[in-house]
């Protein structure tokens, strides 16, 4: 799942080095427990709990997009930089700088709305600001996300636009993830929890 938790769940598609924060502790063990790996499944093992800081979550980011070259592209949309915030309500914020292709506006199927597409049009191949708001709740190992707003330069998305990137994001998961519903989170973590201003994360150790 790649929205923001574009944290979590995209940073256990790149194994991290050698640990160097408790972040990347808790990528390792993510990472130890994704299928195939060569940590065998032994059973119901302990729960390890995290919490993590908006800065280390930031810098967490930061170096994750800097092994990937500088970038992390995913549907025609190359993201540059990424800043996230937890407020209140488990509401999870992330403010980015990101490039969009043709191919990015043919996905969002904005032909039937003419100003946003040529307003948008207008910044392809440049940096612009992306803002996104979502609400997130897990429990026992599940997970539901509900998106809330998107911003291209300022520019809302319409509900439309905005259902139909949802749609996209989670069909591209392995396995496919209709974010309407609750979702199982993978590698045994267990619970995410958005909290003012931190992280928490509970991941069962094998």
């Amino acid at each position: 799942m790649k929205i923001l938790i574009f944290f979590l769940l995209t940073s256990t598609s790149v194994k991290a080095a050698e640990p160097v924060s408790r972040i990347e502790e808790a990528v390792g063990l993510i990472w130890s427990n994704r299928p195939g790996s060569d940590n065998p499944k032994t059973g119901r093992g302990k729960i390890r709990s995290f919490e993590f800081t908006e800065a280390e979550v930031n810098e967490f980011t930061k170096q994750l997009i800097r092994r990937k070259g500088g970038k992390a592209s995913n549907s025609g949309i190359s993201i540059k930089s990424v800043e996230v915030g937890f407020r209140d309500k488990r509401i999870l914020q992330m403010e980015a700088v990101a490039v969009l292709s043709p191919a990015a506006l043919n996905l969002l199927g904005l032909d039937q709305d003419a100003f946003l597409i040529k307003t948008l049009k207008k910044c392809l191949g440049m940096d612009n600001s992306l803002y996104v708001e979502c609400l997130f709740s897990s429990a026992r190992g599940t997970a539901l996300i509900k998106v809330l707003k998107v911003k291209i330069k300022g520019i809302p998305l319409p509900d439309a636009a905005l259902q139909r990137l949802t749609k996209l994001i989670g069909d591209r998961q392995r396995p496919p993830l209709d974010f309407g519903r609750p979702f199982p989170l993978p590698c045994d973590i267990e619970k995410i929890d958005v909290l003012p201003g931190r992280l928490g994360l509970l991941v069962r150790a094998r």
